[in-house]
């Protein structure tokens, strides 16, 4: 329970309410990863995967594939990973329980695809189906 509480906070809220610098918010992350949630070895070998992920304030409310990328600038650390259209601009941030999954499958050369599939009322992608592309 305490483990989902604060992988639901997320970083960004990890940085301004817990005041967390670099090193903290990589131990949380580590912390709240869910071992059992196998979502890297599904998408290595072809499946993808349906993922909550946390809404940014840009509403975007197509189904077109879009990618996967850790944000540009250095100013957070670990860097987020972002979902983000084809003006790369974030329409979605991948949420701290699947974050170091997918940072190692991103490290590895893969390229993470995120098809939207669910939206909040406003609009913003609350929620996509992911894959990884190995070549």
């Amino acid at each position: 329970m305490l483990r989902e509480w604060i992988a639901d906070l997320g970083p960004t809220n990890w940085r301004g309410l817990l005041t967390a610098g670099p090193v903290e918010v990589a131990d949380l992350l580590q912390y709240v990863h869910d071992p059992d949630a196998a979502i890297s070895a599904a998408l290595l070998e072809g499946e993808s995967r349906q993922i909550e992920v946390e809404p940014t304030t840009l509403p975007y409310r197509s189904t077109d594939e879009l990618a996967v990328a850790l944000a540009a600038g250095d100013d957070e650390r670990p860097r987020p990973l972002l979902v983000v259209n084809a003006a790369g601009e974030p329409v979605a941030r991948i949420r701290a329980a699947e974050h170091r999954h997918l940072t190692l499958l991103s490290d590895v050369g893969a390229q993470l695809i995120a098809a939207p599939c669910a939206w909040t009322d406003e609009g913003q992608v609350s929620s996509v189906t992911i894959r990884a592309v190995v070549d």
